[in-house]
């Protein structure tokens, strides 16, 4: 794939509301993580993928809804995501790579995480 690119998306959820009205929460960081850089150019450099073209996104939102809106609008061929969430009352609750699954334009793999 010489056209191929890597989203590496990042969401973060906004929580609850405001305590009081006119209360301003901070917005979160749009700064990528230095140790998710890290780990990226590391995993790219053992593959031998240094002139992969990556694009990385900082969203916020419910995740879900963040991942697959990104997947419609890049027009992705897959997402990967790991499987955080899907053991346990997190299943029950509906994780995130379940959520994907079931909405996502494009297929997903999910990875096993420890």
């Amino acid at each position: 794939m010489e056209d191929a690119t890597l989203h590496v998306v990042t969401v973060s959820d906004p929580g609850p509301a405001s305590a009081s009205p006119g209360e301003r929460r901070s917005a979160p960081s749009t700064r990528p993580d230095f140790q998710a850089d890290v780990a990226l150019d590391s995993a790219l450099a053992r593959l031998g993928a240094d002139d992969l073209a990556v694009e990385q996104h900082v969203k916020t939102g419910e995740p879900a809804a963040e991942i697959v809106a990104l997947a419609r609008q890049v027009g992705a061929d897959v997402v990967v995501l790991g499987s955080k969430g899907m053991r346990g009352a997190g299943r029950l609750l509906g994780s995130i790579p379940n959520k994907v699954s079931h909405r996502a334009p494009c297929d997903v793999l999910i990875v096993l995480t420890t």
